[in-house]
């Protein structure tokens, strides 16, 4: 009980003396709100509702909440929140309580990439978006890629089928400006850029996309947002799953993950095969994946976790085949190897993390025999010159390792959730022809940021934050971010949230942009980091437990841009400098809409204006005034998903425009027109455990190219048997 508390107490007491009357005390409410596998949320509101009070409190750092009340009965609530209705007795002495969180039918979030802690999303004022292990299963897609497609804000590109190199872009910034985190070991290879195409869905349990620039918690590559994917939860449940699934071209997967939970030990372990032909010579693709997992909890607030994960992909690389002859013997392998350690504990009222990890990103592309060569040509429009392949028999090698820590003291003082912290970094690459001399560059980052989340009420947010990077290749920047959030309307059934925010962003260059030998391509030690400033604001409006509306709109613009230039021509001599500017504005819409318990529909739209600024390239599409490559201006996605007793029926229609690209063939194709697809899939339970699935992907056999050149997959079928033992 609070000094604070017992004084008001006591002059209560003295009053009802003096008047005659008795006085009902107030006893002290203390709680914790946690997630379903009992992870803390900070910034949940939490509202005790009696027939003689009400009131709300904020929770703090780890989750905590504290409330004076008279003598009752009350029932808890979190906003935005499912939670256990059991009533909670306030008598004559304190009472402590354990809140764990279920997602309501509209669904409130809890994001880690945010505030790199579990923050109920309602309380940032960021834009977020969510994709859970329901969303993802239900979707039934194997490639990562076609959920993404469906955020708002993000388009992506891939250059063909299953496998093919698959690229993201956020908010009109190149698909290098993403900082990307698996099991929060960040991936990105140095420079940016992170290829999605190998990455399938079997043990993804959650996607969280936050739109802006975050480079205040992440460092580099955070220009544009942060895209986090979590496979297996560690939720103690002793539990097993698999998935087996076959169809056309040649397609068929396997996956299988167990957990389970001895004593204070959880484990889990994933397994998982992929294979298909896809559409074309020489264009199959196969992938293994292992991947394994261990949490040994000491108390609530301490804990050591670990993680470990190995993909394994190869496939054929038949190259840009809608205009001419594919290559019959291009290939590509790529392993991916993923390990982190981590440990959490609390001292007194501070909370720290440690966490170190090791990305090894190993790729191999090979081309032994000249296929020979071809004029490149589409629908009577041929290119002016040949094209020729390159062949190299012993295969090119980009190998990067990125080995970091990072550390984080949490505490709470008042109203401020205070987050402090550091991190380093060491990337190492090997890169070049197999049996040459490689490009062996090195770099080391390290950072420290300071993030206060404010709670000013349970009705208003703030959150400011401060980074100071040092880079290896551009050295010292600051980097700022803040955000609000208000509920500026409120009742039974109705709740307006307006939100801003803004930050800025940075990304070091690629190895070959700062250490490259080439003449052709030499190196600049010199070069800034690439830059970013955002800024949006946005409502989520919410109607009972039936309706979602959320709108944003958004403006970034990406500074001091990396671009090759030619310094001589005899003798050649190309490097590269800070060059190009762009900027990208728009609107992003989203909804939900459950008409009844057995219906949900969702949409998502996003309005993009994109445009090169400034820029010394001799391309004529990056010349000033020009809008992106690749960036579509309107994009969106409707879903519509039925249940019944026994199963379940859902559809997707996607929608993108067309937009600027290149056949860079001398075609002179610089537009790829729109185009639409549609997504059947059903469900149907022949067990209490076990269920078919069946989808049916670009049903109407839209013939379509993401990235010209590259025919998108035709029409195909797939059915799948998923055995879940805690059904």
């Amino acid at each position: 009980m609070s000094l604070h508390r017992s004084r008001r107490t006591l002059f209560s007491l003295i009053i009802a003396a003096i008047v005659g009357e008795s006085s009902a005390t107030a006893s002290e409410v203390r709680g914790m709100v946690r997630t379903q596998d009992g992870r803390p949320v900070s910034q949940a509101v939490v509202r005790l509702s009696g027939p003689s009070a009400s009131q709300e409190a904020v929770t703090g750092a780890r989750g905590e909440f504290r409330l004076d009340l008279p003598e009752g009965t009350y029932t808890a609530a979190v906003r935005g929140f499912e939670v256990d209705a059991s009533p909670v007795v306030v008598a004559d002495r304190d009472v402590a309580i354990d809140i764990s969180l279920r997602p309501a039918r509209i669904r409130e979030e809890v994001v880690v990439a945010a505030t790199r802690s579990r923050t109920a999303i309602s309380s940032v004022g960021v834009s977020a978006s969510v994709l859970d292990a329901t969303d993802l299963r239900e979707r039934q897609t194997l490639r990562l890629t076609d959920a993404l497609s469906e955020v708002p804000g993000l388009n992506t590109a891939t250059t063909g089928g299953i496998g093919a190199q698959s690229s993201v872009f956020v908010r009109g910034g190149e698909s290098r400006f993403a900082r990307v985190l698996i099991d929060g070991v960040p991936v990105n290879e140095p420079g940016g850029f992170f290829n999605f195409g190998t990455l399938l869905t079997p043990d993804v349990e959650r996607v969280e996309v936050v739109r802006g620039s975050f480079g205040t918690l992440y460092g580099s590559d955070a220009l544009a947002g942060v895209i986090a994917l979590q496979s297996t939860p560690l939720d103690g449940l002793r539990r097993l799953r698999a998935s087996a699934s076959g169809g056309d071209l040649g397609s068929s997967s396997f996956s299988a993950t167990g957990s389970g939970k001895v004593g204070s030990l959880s484990a889990a372990l994933s397994v998982g095969r992929s294979k298909t032909d896809n559409e074309g010579a020489n264009a199959d693709f196969a992938s293994t994946l292992v991947a394994a997992s261990f949490e040994r909890r000491f108390n609530p607030d301490a804990a050591i976790l670990g993680s470990f994960r190995f993909n394994g992909s190869e496939g054929g690389t038949p190259g840009p085949s809608v205009f001419g002859r594919p290559d019959l013997d291009a290939r590509y392998e790529r392993d991916l190897m993923i390990a982190s350690l981590a440990s959490r504990f609390r001292s007194g009222a501070l909370s720290h993390s440690i966490r170190m990890g090791l990305k090894r990103d190993n790729q191999l592309s090979t081309n032994p025999l000249d296929s020979g060569s071809y004029r490149p040509a589409y629908r009577g429009q041929a290119a002016a010159f040949d094209s020729f392949d390159f062949p190299n028999p012993s295969g090119y090698a980009n190998n990067t390792d990125r080995l970091f820590g990072t550390y984080e003291l949490r505490g709470q003082a008042g109203p401020h959730s205070l987050t402090a912290g550091g991190d380093i970094e060491r990337e190492a690459g090997r890169l070049g022809t197999v049996g040459e001399t490689p490009l062996r560059p090195t770099r080391v980052s390290y950072g420290v940021f300071l993030q206060d989340q404010i709670a000013l009420s349970s009705r208003a947010f703030g959150t400011l934050s401060l980074r100071a990077e040092h880079n290896g290749s551009t050295g010292t920047t600051l980097v700022p971010h803040a955000s609000a959030a208000w509920v500026a309307a409120r009742a039974t059934s109705f709740e307006l949230i307006l939100r801003a925010g803004g930050g800025a962003g940075i990304k070091a260059p690629s190895f070959f942009e700062s250490y490259g030998t080439s003449s052709y391509a030499l190196g600049n030690p010199d070069l800034e980091p690439e830059r970013a400033r955002t800024y949006d604001g946005g409502l989520d409006l919410h109607v009972g437990d039936r309706l979602k509306l959320q709108a944003t709109y958004f403006r970034h613009r990406y500074l001091d841009q990396i671009a090759y230039k030619v310094v001589s021509y005899a003798p050649f001599v190309g490097t590269y400098e800070n060059l190009g500017e762009t900027r990208a504005q728009g609107v992003e819409v989203s909804g939900e809409w459950r008409p009844s318990s057995h219906l949900r529909l969702l949409s998502n739209y996003t309005f993009q204006k994109s445009e090169v600024v400034t820029s010394a390239s001799t391309d004529p599409q990056l010349a000033a005034g020009e809008e992106l490559r690749r960036r579509p201006g309107h994009q969106g996605s409707l879903t519509a998903e039925a249940t019944f007793a026994r199963g379940s029926l859902g559809a997707t229609v996607v929608r993108m425009s067309d937009r600027v690209d290149s056949d860079f063939l001398g075609i002179g194709l610089t537009r790829n027109p729109g185009h639409t697809r549609l997504d059947l899939r059903a469900t149907f339970r022949v067990h209490s455990h076990a269920r078919l699935l069946a989808t049916l992907e670009n049903a109407t056999d839209a013939g379509y190219q993401e990235v010209l050149g590259y025919a998108a997959l035709p029409r195909r079928f797939r059915v799948s048997l998923s055995l879940d033992s805690a059904r």
